[in-house]
């Protein structure tokens, strides 16, 4: 009688841990995944309207965030993960929490990332406590880092894209400096050291050796009184006349 009993105690405790837990994936939604800090945080604006309040910060997200696009938390950018899947926007429309629970009962197990900031499964992964503690309970997991986890510095998990960085600028500025030194350097013409540079020819670059103003056009002068015309002196003429 007693063994009977115990099995009944032992039996309806694990329908009603499985119940619970249906239950719990099941109402999921929203508020579930909401985070106070993180929205104000991430909006100044909100800040200095409602300080810390998480009611006030909800109301708001419900109210205005979710048109503005606004991010209310380190789990899941809503908007993002609706737009990435059209067949879950023609089942849910605007039932924001119908994503949420798709998204802990389904997505996760159907590789969806897109809009997903953060991955309860290799955050359990990573830590052996949490996962000792919650097994593969999602919902409890994500809660455990939303109380816990950020506060405590733990990373594992957390699917941040990082940014594009580009190194164009430095280097176009250094190969840019670089070929104006070519660049300047390539106009001088090149001096022997200890000697002085050669002259360039005056009047024109003629590429050939003449002396400095003396071209074709400016032959050497002759000598004087010295032509075809006129033969240099010499002994003076004889003729048979003379003899």
């Amino acid at each position: 009688m007693k063994n009977r009993t115990k099995k009944f105690v032992v039996l309806g405790m694990a329908v009603a841990m499985m119940a619970s837990s249906t239950l719990c994936v099941s109402a999921t939604g929203l508020r579930d995944v909401f985070n106070a800090k993180y929205y104000a945080d991430s909006y100044p604006d909100l800040k200095a309207a409602f300080g810390d309040n998480e009611e006030a910060l909800y109301n708001h997200f419900i109210a205005f965030g979710l048109s503005e696009n606004r991010q209310m938390s380190p789990i899941i950018d809503i908007q993002a993960y609706r737009a990435a899947y059209p067949d879950l926007d023609a089942a849910f429309g605007d039932n924001w929490d119908a994503y949420v629970e798709h998204f802990f009962a389904f997505g996760m197990k159907e590789g969806r990332t897109e809009g997903i900031l953060f991955n309860p499964l290799e955050y359990a992964a990573a830590y052996p406590d949490v996962a000792a503690a919650y097994g593969d309970d999602i919902l409890a997991i994500t809660e455990h880092y939303l109380t816990f986890g950020i506060a405590e510095g733990r990373t594992a998990g957390v699917m941040v894209k990082e940014s594009e960085t580009t190194s164009s600028g430095g280097s176009s500025s250094g190969s840019s400096s670089d070929n104006s030194g070519s660049n300047s350097g390539s106009t001088d013409k090149p001096v022997t050291p200890g000697k002085d540079p050669q002259p360039e020819n005056p009047g024109g670059d003629s590429g050939d050796d003449s002396q400095p103003g003396v071209s074709d056009n400016n032959p050497q002068p002759e000598q004087p009184g010295v032509s075809d015309n006129n033969p240099q002196p010499g002994t003076p003429s004889v003729s048979g006349n003379d003899i």
